[in-house]
């Protein structure tokens, strides 16, 4: 065991923290400034700014997550069945697309070609650099903490998404309301932990990083880097959203329950560590 991963098994809250605070403190630069000199439209600049610095972040995360040891989610999986059985996770994200609004004209798309592919580069890069920080490091570092609990994996699940919500916090230092924090907070929870439990049932990260990417490229299109504009909520779409949130919601608790501490175990623990608990 590297020294780095010996002193993580310690103390897991301390790297946490570290970390969390560094992938916040580093996404929020503002890189976008720099493309503004050589870009004249100021939302292309703000995707590109996006793009580059999620793209050089999730490489030193990605470094990170092998120095960790973190590293087995990237090429394990559990067959077929697994992705199956998160279906209704990928329903969720599919549903953040507001299809009622565009049909019945109330979303309208305002930009050309150009802004289309880099507003769909960034929500992947969004999403594939946050799944790296809070479902690669993150999530392994609070397994640790609870590593002899039955449930170990539900406890991870549940902490993780909680630092993954509770981050948005600094939303409120760019002008969004306390309302709209608070909203951001509480549905970033729910995303968060969907795509940690999709994660340990078929033991890829790669599932949360495209059910992520899915979600946001649908629902920030009407958002400061949205290329749309419009009202996306109906009546339909409420009423369809909380239907089918509340199913989803139930069956993603039921599968946490029934991931084992075993299987999720041997994606980050190592023989030494399972035999001494240390």
């Amino acid at each position: 065991m590297n020294a780095l991963r010996k002193d993580a098994f310690k103390s897991p809250f301390y790297h946490v923290a570290i970390i969390v605070l560094l992938a916040l403190g580093l996404v929020s630069l503002p890189i976008d400034m720099l493309f503004n000199l050589f870009i004249l439209d100021a939302h292309k600049a703000k995707l590109l700014g996006g793009i580059t610095l999620r793209i050089v972040l999730s490489v030193f995360a990605v470094i990170a997550i092998k120095k960790y040891g973190f590293i087995k989610p990237f090429t394990s999986h559990d067959g077929i069945k697994a992705f199956l059985m998160v279906m209704p996770a990928l329903v969720i994200a599919i549903n953040n697309f507001p299809f009622s609004a565009i049909i019945n004209d109330k979303v309208i798309f305002d930009c050309d070609a150009i802004s289309v592919v880099l507003y769909v580069l960034y929500c992947i890069s969004v999403g594939f650099f946050e799944e790296l920080i809070y479902c690669g490091l993150v999530f392994p570092l609070c397994l640790y903490v609870c590593r002899h609990k039955k449930y170990s994996a539900v406890f991870a699940v549940a902490v993780s998404s909680a630092i993954f919500a509770l981050s948005h916090i600094i939303n409120l230092f760019s002008g969004m309301s306390v309302g709209a924090t608070l909203l951001q907070i509480g549905y970033s929870f729910l995303i968060g932990a969907m795509c940690s439990i999709s994660k340990c049932v078929t033991r890829n990260i790669f599932t949360a990083i495209t059910l992520h990417a899915i979600y946001d490229i649908g629902g920030l299109l009407l958002g400061g880097i949205g290329i749309a504009s419009g009202n996306q909520w109906d009546t339909f779409t409420i009423v369809f959203t909380a239907i089918i949130g509340v199913i989803t919601a139930i069956y993603m608790i039921i599968l946490a329950f029934k991931v084992g501490h075993d299987e999720v175990g041997e994606l980050y623990f190592t023989e030494e560590q399972s035999e001494c608990g240390d």
